[in-house]
């Protein structure tokens, strides 16, 4: 909670919230796709009931809920099925930085990693502009399928 709360307080008012929001509204377009892909059995477990709490979580407004569930599902069972179900190929990078953090020992660097770098780069594309490139670098041309 402590980790959360210090992430929160040292962003800007409000762009925290903002940051999740986006972030939520990209994964949910992105998981869809990657769901009808992928093989049902893995997407159930990586995109199942844990992963809609975690929405359901973030978009009621509990980033500390919302964070202690995608940590529970980065650390838990089947590792590539967890983060290719949360992230879905939308950062290719940052999926390997998020993996390297979460097999760490340090729930501190994963959810540093996460939320911090990886939403904070996001929302920068897309408040920016750079959504177009950023997610066409990421998801090698697919923009138009993925964000759709």
């Amino acid at each position: 909670e402590g980790i959360v709360e210090a992430a929160v307080e040292s962003e800007e008012e409000g762009s925290v919230e903002a940051a999740v929001e986006v972030s939520v509204e990209v994964q949910w377009k992105l998981q869809w796709k990657v769901q009808w892909k992928l093989h049902w059995e893995v997407v159930e477990a990586a995109v199942g009931g844990v992963v809609e709490a975690a929405v359901g979580g973030t978009v009621g407004g509990s980033v500390e809920a919302a964070m202690e569930v995608a940590v529970e599902v980065t650390v838990g069972g089947s590792m590539e099925a967890a983060v290719e179900g949360t992230l879905g190929s939308l950062v290719e990078a940052s999926v390997e930085g998020a993996m390297e953090a979460a097999v760490g020992s340090t729930v501190e660097a994963a959810v540093e990693g996460t939320v911090g770098g990886l939403v904070e780069a996001t929302v920068e594309g897309a408040m920016g502009g750079l959504v177009e490139a950023t997610v066409e670098g990421a998801v090698e041309g697919s923009v138009d399928a993925s964000v759709e």
